[in-house]
């Protein structure tokens, strides 16, 4: 059987990227062919390939940003290697479009599964594609699919209704996502994101990337999406000064980094290109995955590395978002924290969260064993309705 994958894949954000990867991988391991359907984030396909001006005067201006550390050479080199990455390990579809009367009419798969990620947040981007308006007709169920919003627009719920429809078997990611479903008359499964299903083992195996002994010198990583890299860079040197570890600092954004405001700010930039501190501006996701397999704490805004630093056992932070976006996104961190973690991962701020890191956290292996399980066992029961074919976790 040959299953389509349709979700945000085709952007540089490294949780979306990676969350398509392990669902891919995870229907692979249990015998699947999987395949991602290559629907592009925007008309343009920029969140993937920006436009780039050539022009002599722009070439020039990077070049002087650049020399200011602010520049677009590792911007690009992120877009590339992002580029490579997904060309590497996601198997797309021969067609891509952004909207389905752009598709092709035979889609060339036996079903889709549609998530995860927030492909059902009517917020920032119009959920039809994911709500399968004017797709061909084709068996379809959703895995993790999550809204990041606290509810539906009044004016959107019929569309969603009408959506909900479409499925044979709708998962969400969060309890809240399970509680807007049920307000529109259908039923959902909470389950885990995809990341969870494959094991620390299986993603170094999967992106062929070792694990190194454990040094003396404490690692942090720090994944920021909407804290700024400007105000967080002399915190972060001054502790990692005080304490001798080394910190990598990952960003979602590249406009994080602004015009040095001063020369002094200028020669700070330039110490710290030797620094114990380091901004990894063209990191991609393979780099992303290292570099937390490879951590001892994980600071971050984002909800796949609190994810991710489950997944290796990491001593994470998470901070509380500073607008209103991201607040009403914030419940599924705290539903994973209060039912998978030992000890308070939720800090208010950045100082605040390296002044608490002498007291560590534990996760609850057994209980994320037994939703993995479930998880599992639900995807196993919705596809088997077209294949009589059944595994459990310990197969893959």
């Amino acid at each position: 059987m040959k299953i389509g994958i349709l979700t945000f894949h085709s952007q540089i954000n490294y949780g979306g990227v990676l969350q398509c990867f392990a669902l891919q991988e995870v229907l692979r391991l249990m015998g699947y062919e999987a395949v991602v359907i290559d629907r592009w984030f925007s008309t343009d396909h920029e969140e993937l390939y920006p436009q780039k001006d050539n022009s002599p005067i722009i070439i020039l201006k990077h070049m002087v940003r650049d020399m200011l550390f602010c520049g677009d050479s590792a911007r690009y080199r992120r877009y590339v290697k992002t580029q490579r990455f997904i060309n590497r390990y996601l198997k797309l579809t021969p067609y891509s479009f952004y909207q389905w009367k752009e598709a092709p009419r035979q889609l060339g798969v036996d079903m889709l599964v549609v998530g995860s990620d927030q492909v059902w947040n009517a917020t920032w981007q119009d959920p039809g594609v994911f709500l399968l308006e004017s797709a061909p007709s084709i068996p379809a169920i959703s895995y993790a699919a999550s809204y990041g919003m606290r509810e539906i627009p009044a004016d959107m719920q019929e569309r969603y209704r009408e959506g909900y429809k479409r499925f044979s078997a709708i998962s969400v990611r969060e309890v809240e996502g399970k509680e807007l479903v049920k307000a529109l008359g259908a039923e959902a499964t909470v389950v885990v994101d995809p990341s969870q299903l494959l094991s620390a083992k299986q993603w170094l195996q999967a992106l062929q990337i070792k694990q190194r002994r454990t040094t003396q010198v404490q690692h942090i990583v720090c994944y920021f999406i909407s804290e700024s890299v400007d105000s967080s860079l002399p915190v972060l040197e001054a502790y990692a000064k005080a304490n001798g570890c080394k910190v990598d600092i990952v960003v979602q954004f590249f406009n994080r980094c602004a015009l040095p405001k001063s020369l002094n700010e200028f020669f700070r930039r330039l110490k710290s290109c030797v620094s114990s501190v380091q901004v990894r501006l063209s990191a991609d996701p393979r780099d992303f995955i290292g570099l937390f397999a490879n951590s001892d704490v994980v600071i971050s805004d984002s909800f796949h590395a609190l994810m991710f630093a489950s997944i290796f056992h990491k001593n994470v932070r998470i901070l509380r978002p500073r607008n209103e976006l991201r607040a009403n996104m914030f419940g599924r961190i705290t539903d994973f924290a209060a039912a998978y973690v030992d000890g308070d991962i939720v800090a208010e701020d950045l100082s605040s969260a390296l002044s608490s890191l002498k007291r560590g956290v534990s996760y609850r292996e057994d209980l994320l064993l037994v939703e993995r399980e479930k998880s599992v066992e639900w995807l196993n029961r919705t596809i088997k309705k077209n294949i009589d074919y059944e595994y459990t976790l310990k197969d893959i």
